[in-house]
């Protein structure tokens, strides 16, 4: 199972109330503070997916963009620390708006919500920092988000390869036999399911959406 997968985490988002509580192996998944359900399945497709959104399209695009800012190329690979939780949790409310139509305010409200509520999670040593607090800020992450599911174009072209490459190895890295001394037939059946893994990744479908956000705290 990859690291990037919504049964890693330790918490559960209510996609209606935006509570945070501890991950239940229950299907249909029940919020205990508002009582919205939903099945299981949808709620890690869409969670998985937008932990790949945030990772990929905020965190990496986020360096790479910084080093093509300062010097016009890419010098530097690197092996960013996993999401926080929390960014994930308001990635798959970005996604409530990019994919599933939701009202864009309705939406940065949701995220303002998982932000406060932050402090219900004890966050994993090595995870990145999140950097929420203003509507400029919230409109970027959005922005990223949109960019990386529905606007490759809009991303440096250098850029694109690198996030590409990432989720790529990321995927590599999960597949490769764990002995010390892989054969050269498992590297290369390890890529060749690496690469049809990120081609053929479950996005969530519109109606994944439905009734998201209808008990939002009014504060």
């Amino acid at each position: 199972m990859s690291k990037l997968d919504a049964r890693k985490l330790s918490h559960t988002m209510c996609f209606s109330c935006a509570q945070i509580f501890p991950k239940k192996r229950e299907d249909p998944i029940g919020c205990p503070s508002c009582g919205f359900a939903i099945h299981a399945e949808t709620y890690h497709r869409i969670i998985t997916y937008a932990i790949c959104a945030v990772y990929y399209g905020h965190d990496y695009r986020r360096a790479y963009d910084k080093q093509m800012a300062e010097h016009g190329e890419i010098t530097t690979r690197y092996a960013l620390p996993d999401p926080a939780t929390v960014l994930c949790f308001c990635g798959a409310a970005a996604l409530s708006n990019i994919i599933g139509g939701i009202a864009y305010d309705l939406v940065k409200k949701a995220i303002r919500a998982v932000v406060n509520r932050a402090r219900s999670i004890d966050q994993d040593i090595g995870q990145s920092r999140v950097f929420l607090n203003t509507a400029e800020e919230i409109d970027s992450f959005i922005q990223c988000v949109r960019e990386y599911c529905a606007d490759h174009g809009a991303i440096d072209r250098a850029v694109l390869l690198e996030i590409e490459r990432e989720e790529i190895v990321c995927e590599i890295t999960e597949l490769i036999p764990k002995t010390s001394s892989p054969t050269k037939d498992e590297i290369l059946e390890a890529v060749r399911k690496a690469i049809g893994n990120v081609k053929e990744r479950k996005h969530p479908s519109g109606d994944d959406f439905n009734s998201f956000w209808e008990e939002l705290p009014n504060h």
